[in-house]
């Protein structure tokens, strides 16, 4: 079992427009709202692959329906706490033109002590049946970046593995916990390291630094494909070949694809194949389709990996 952490869910709503003018008037072509949080997304993907998974976090009363039954039609088990107010609204506004997506995330919101102990206990009993915890996304409002670290940390005698995918301080801070895999972006390894990282061998060696703290490191590049260390082997793969229609849920589909694998006990280099061709599926969909297992795993052929011969 794998148990899905998402502090901070939110509704997707992808604003398609043909050509965007920066402070000009735009027209959308279409509209659409899909139920996401990164947490909520692995969980989904990790599911449509045949896992049993659970996802805790936080919910609210406002407008939660169309999360809780995205989740129930993938089989996820929802023993999220339910709290008041309402889901936040990220907006996504899609240039078709230039195939670029501009995000406007609203603010978390906030969760109570109260709230936050309750949810700390579910997830204690949670851990001691689950293979794997994965922490994912943004915290709630007010809650310190070393939120993650404690409750890794809280974790970490049930003999579950967990999975970080968070940015900036977080990150660094999570990275204290030890935990299994980590899931940067490009981006969010830079921030890791203070500056920028302007080739593959810059790429290369901020991950390998960054599996000090970690026993396995993925990092999504985008177009240029990903990247999977150990800290004693490394893998990179190309992007697979796809019409791209959104890139939003790349990243989680790809953490899913590469946990499914590992919990198989596929090592590193197959876990970096089904991570790129989860990522593949998802944007091959509109909004935030995430990834279908069955597409996945046809695209698998297509995901061409070389082992890194010069690591460190």
């Amino acid at each position: 079992m794998v148990t899905c952490i998402c502090l901070s869910p939110c509704i997707d709503k992808t604003v398609s427009i043909p050509k965007f003018t920066y402070g000009g008037m735009n027209r959308a072509k279409s509209i659409r709202t899909d139920p996401s949080g990164k947490g909520f997304n692995v969980a989904r993907v990790l599911s449509r692959f045949g896992v049993k998974t659970v996802v805790q976090g936080f919910l609210f009363h406002e407008n939660s329906e169309l999360i809780t039954k995205a989740l129930e039609e993938d089989g996820v088990i929802n023993d999220c706490c339910l709290l008041p107010g309402a889901v936040r609204t990220n907006t996504k506004i899609l240039d078709e033109e230039n195939h670029i997506i501009t995000e406007i995330n609203e603010p978390n919101p906030a969760v109570d002590a109260e709230s936050m102990r309750k949810f700390e206990d579910k997830l204690r009993e949670a851990a001691k049946r689950s293979e794997y915890v994965c922490f994912s996304g943004s915290l709630p409002a007010g809650f310190p970046p070393d939120t993650n670290e404690r409750l890794m940390n809280a974790v970490s005698d049930t003999g579950s593995r967990c999975v970080l995918d968070a940015e900036g301080d977080a990150l660094k801070a999570g990275l204290r916990a030890n935990p299994y895999l980590v899931k940067p972006n490009k981006y969010e390894l830079e921030l890791f390291e203070g500056r920028p990282l302007n080739s593959s061998e810059e790429i290369r060696l901020a991950a390998c630094r960054l599996a000090s703290g970690a026993s396995v490191v993925l990092v999504s590049l985008g177009k240029d494909g990903a990247l999977i260390t150990d800290g004693k082997r490394g893998f990179i793969a190309e992007a697979v070949d796809v019409d791209v229609k959104s890139t939003v849920g790349a990243g989680d589909s790809m953490v899913a694809g590469a946990v499914y694998a590992l919990m198989e006990g596929m090592g590193i280099k197959t876990a970096l194949k089904y991570g790129v061709a989860a990522a593949a599926s998802c944007v091959s969909c509109e909004g935030t389709g995430l990834a279908n297992a069955e597409t996945a795993k046809k695209l698998i052929k297509q995901v061409k990996v070389t082992e890194i011969s010069n690591l460190l």
